[in-house]
């Protein structure tokens, strides 16, 4: 009985003593952490990843100095890439931007003003539409504002999801009380730094892992009118824009473009009706503009040979859109630039009025389009533009491609870092102590 209480006391020692090294490492690790850093961290609003009434349209995050009512701030408007849907808050451009402010001393706020799939005409109307109700309210106006907007134009018109912008959103309005003390535990920071950074380094198109996955969506058609879990099917299907992600990282564009038809022609019920498969036929317009496999005329011929096989696609609301965006893609194309130049017009007039800085950055992806614009329109008005297509080049061929760049929407860790630092080089003579 004695060895027993023997065993236990053991063991109740042994917790207590963990307990305690764990506590005076996560202590040390602050103490270490505010010493590096010379101020307090500082928590921010959780990602939309993070937040369990996520609205990928009324997303975005503000980033605070200690003082906020006595600090300047930025404001950054974007889409997808700016947003960063593929990382947590702490690992995007627009924190990486706001800490080496904060640890320059320099005393301006970041806000980051993104939405998922945003459109050069709505993302333009929300910030001037933001900017004068603030104006309107006595509040201050931005010192600066960064934009870079225009990669998702051609798919917001695929699926109307422009949006009607009201001035009185509360949603949309900068609040500059939005944020708490970060009680995370540095233990666990500390974890997630040490095993992410490796992960930054590692190649991640594995054809092994390309070949496994494209087997499971082979296998997946031989089953798709079988016994078994619907929602398991579906799952194996969404799989496929990581298949698409592998192939456009090494810019195999028209492979990709051509595996996404065959999986649009073997399920076409399926690709053109769920919801959640709706990042494949976002893929699938993005992927048009940059393959050479396929003219417009053979997606169309493509097109009208599926809905043939299969009479319930007509009456399918996207399937139709998609098909009339083919047909007459040149049109649409000029209607959206015209469009833009509107936009941006509009907006710079009312930036240059109220004596606030507009800089435009391009893409680092293959973004065209977009990219010729923003740099059309920063030639034009004789606005600062930052090249992170120029900047991002000696990264985006070969393996080390993958280290920086996630895909043709969105950028890893170390790519938002980078472009922080480039962002935060070229603003600094512009930005006052």
């Amino acid at each position: 009985m004695k060895m027993v209480y023997s065993v236990i006391s053991k063991i109740f020692l042994i917790i207590i003593a963990l307990g305690a090294g764990v506590f005076f490492l996560e202590m040390a690790l602050r103490f270490t952490g505010h010493a590096a850093y010379k101020i307090p961290e500082w928590h921010f609003v959780k990602s939309h990843m993070e937040h369990p009434e996520y609205n990928s349209y009324q997303h975005f995050e503000h980033y605070m100095v200690k003082n906020p009512d006595k600090s300047k701030y930025i404001m950054i408007l974007g889409d997808s890439f700016i947003s960063a849907d593929n990382l947590k808050t702490h690992e995007n451009f627009p924190y990486f931007l706001f800490k080496m402010l904060e640890y320059k001393n320099y005393n301006y706020s970041v806000v980051n003003f993104a939405r998922h799939h945003d459109s050069t005409k709505t993302a333009l109307s929300r910030l001037v539409k933001n900017v004068s109700s603030m104006e309107k309210a006595g509040k201050k106006l931005p010192a600066m504002v960064i934009i870079t907007i225009g990669g998702s134009d051609m798919y917001t018109r695929l699926l109307n999801t422009e949006l009607t912008v009201s001035s009185t959103s509360s949603a949309d309005t900068v609040n500059f009380n939005a944020y708490t003390r970060d009680w995370e535990p540095r233990i666990l920071k500390f974890y997630r730094n040490f095993k992410e950074k490796p992960m930054d380094f590692k190649v991640t198109h594995s054809e092994k892992h390309l070949r496994e996955m494209i087997k499971k969506i082979d296998n997946l058609k031989r089953k798709i009118n079988g016994s078994g879990d619907l929602d398991d099917r579906y799952s194996t299907l969404k799989s496929v824009s990581e298949i698409v992600r592998i192939y456009t990282q090494s810019y195999r564009y028209s492979k990709a473009m051509v595996y996404l038809m065959k999986v649009m022609e073997d399920f076409p019920l399926q690709f053109w009706s769920r919801e959640d498969l709706g990042i494949l036929r976002y893929k699938l317009v993005q992927l048009f503009t940059l393959q050479n496999q396929y003219r417009q005329s053979d997606i169309v011929k493509r097109l009208k040979k599926i809905e043939k096989q299969n009479r319930y696609l007509g009456k399918n609301a996207c399937f139709r859109k998609f098909k009339n965006l083919m047909k007459r893609w040149k049109k649409i194309v000029t209607k959206v630039d015209r469009e833009r130049l509107k936009s941006w017009d509009h907006a710079i007039q009312f930036f240059k009025k109220k004596g606030v800085s507009v800089i435009l950055m391009d893409y680092p992806q293959a973004k065209r389009s977009a990219n010729k614009m923003l740099y059309d329109v920063a030639k034009k008005y004789s606005l600062k533009f930052i090249s992170n297509a120029k900047d991002f080049a000696f990264v985006s061929i070969g393996p080390q491609k993958a280290f920086y760049i996630y895909d043709e929407d969105y950028l890893t860790r170390t790519g938002h870092e980078k472009m922080a630092h480039t962002v935060f080089k070229e603003i600094t003579p512009l930005l006052v102590k």
